[in-house]
């Protein structure tokens, strides 16, 4: 008999999609507290270990090339932390130079205009702007560079941001700039980046206006590499390969339709990870319907960026 698949906390994780999204379903039916967390700790790795992508084979024959090693810099010198204390956050002298932390932004917007099929720089500067008010609306719910959980949140105990949005017009000026430096001060670089794919996803539902093409190619591109590496974007045969962003996607359209849309008659997607001509077609049916926002939201919470408890 074989053993179980094991998760980080010695329990045993769900062995198909099918189960995953049993436990997702049971898991938005309990209220906020530790068996809740528990079970979405158990998706979460679910995922981790279904989806990652396999590791670069060895080099065969040929003489083993010795790596060389890499010189200890001062930022690589980080002290211990002392028990029952999180360890210090590394922090970019770029976050704090506002002109160089402003070319950032544009280089971040540019690498989208080149690959993120806006064909159009002003365009995915908008969809920066939208993921930093993304980042600072889900701020408290976002979780850590450690995939900590946040705590549970009474009913109504998540006041708005004190910031107002930013006004999305395609221009990274002072205000965006600063913003964008106080939350990556917050969070960090890296939930920078996965704001700013979502925010750059919602551009493009926000252009499409229930009209999308080739949503496939557009969501591997937009969140795939928040998962896999360059070389493993697009599987050999995407028909067949599941990714986890479209069962994040197709799970996401589920709970928009069951929450917003019970008597729209959309029937709801078989979540196997694979976007097609149906999931197409739903996506577009959504959007046109309640708009991009519902979406959004369960859609950040759905490939684990932030916390559903809001």
């Amino acid at each position: 008999m074989l053993n179980p698949i094991l998760s980080p906390f010695g329990q045993a994780l769900p062995k198909s999609l099918e189960e995953a999204r049993a436990l997702m379903q049971r898991r938005l039916s309990l209220p906020p507290g530790p068996e809740r967390d528990r079970l979405f700790a158990l998706e979460k790795a679910f995922f981790e270990k279904t989806f990652d992508a396999p590791a670069e084979p060895p080099r065969q024959g040929g003489p083993k090339r010795r790596t060389p090693a890499t010189p200890r810099s001062r930022e690589n010198r980080t002290p211990p932390a002392p028990q029952g204390k999180a360890p210090a956050t590394k922090k970019d002298k770029r976050d704090f130079d506002s002109i160089a932390f402003r070319q950032d932004l544009m280089d971040l917007a540019r690498q989208y205009a080149r690959t993120g099929g806006h064909q159009n720089m002003s365009l995915a500067l908008d969809g920066i702007q939208i993921g930093l008010n993304l980042l600072d609306r889900h701020g408290d719910q976002w979780f850590d560079s450690d995939g900590k959980i946040p705590k549970p949140k009474k009913p109504g105990s998540n006041p708005p941001s004190a910031t107002p949005p930013l006004k999305v017009d395609g221009v990274i000026g002072p205000k965006t700039t600063l913003v964008g430096q106080k939350l990556t001060a917050t969070h960090g670089r890296g939930k920078l980046k996965e704001a700013a794919a979502l925010g750059q996803f919602q551009r493009l539902a926000d252009l499409s206006d229930g009209n999308i093409k080739n949503l496939k190619r557009q969501t591997t591109t937009l969140l795939g590499p928040m998962f896999r590496s360059k070389n493993a974007l697009f599987p050999d045969n995407p028909r067949r390969t599941p990714t986890v962003e479209g069962i994040a996607l197709q799970s996401s359209l589920n709970d928009v339709v069951s929450s917003s849309l019970p008597s729209s008659g959309i029937a709801p997607l078989k979540e196997d990870g694979l976007i097609g001509p149906k999931t197409q077609k739903t996506f577009n049916d959504v959007v046109s319907t309640v708009g991009s926002n519902p979406l959004i939201d369960r859609l950040g919470a759905n490939l684990g960026f932030f916390s559903d408890l809001f």
